[in-house]
């Protein structure tokens, strides 16, 4: 779906939008893949099922994604909007983010990802997870300038 969404089009931001996503689904491919095959080496090593952890969200492209490629497919217009890259997905967990979600965001980078996901990142790493810049869990350390 990636090259065909690609060779429909010579937009750039199309392309930019078409290359993101496979690495995104492939990240999460790989995440599900990996659970699935620690899930069968317990099962191996025990033979106890109850032993087995829940699998992750199977992998999918986005719907942000899937209107687009559907909307080329069959020829319709695209709008400015449509095309603006943003981030959609938590940086962190891959998942896709809605306007009713608390969010965080790099003052460097811009990167944005979900509060909660930044909250367990910063209580470890104490860093931006895209550029590294020091960033400081705002649960542990609230801004006192609001």
């Amino acid at each position: 779906m990636v090259e065909k969404l690609k060779s429909s089009t010579d937009l750039v931001e199309i392309h930019q939008i078409a290359d993101y996503e496979y690495y995104q689904f492939e990240g999460r491919l790989l995440k599900y893949v990996k659970e699935v095959e620690l899930n069968i080496q317990r099962i191996k090593e025990t033979c106890d099922v109850s032993m087995v952890s829940p699998l992750p969200d199977s992998p999918e492209l986005s719907n942000r994604f899937m209107n687009l490629y559907w909307r080329i497919i069959n020829n319709q217009s695209i709008t400015s909007s449509e095309i603006e890259v943003s981030d959609s997905e938590c940086f962190i967990c891959y998942a896709e983010m809605t306007s009713n979600q608390k969010t965080l965001q790099c003052e460097e980078c811009k990167k944005v990802t979900h509060f909660e996901c930044a909250s367990k990142w910063l209580k470890i790493h104490r860093s931006c997870p895209h550029c590294r810049r020091e960033m400081l869990d705002p649960n542990e350390f609230p801004n006192l300038g609001q």
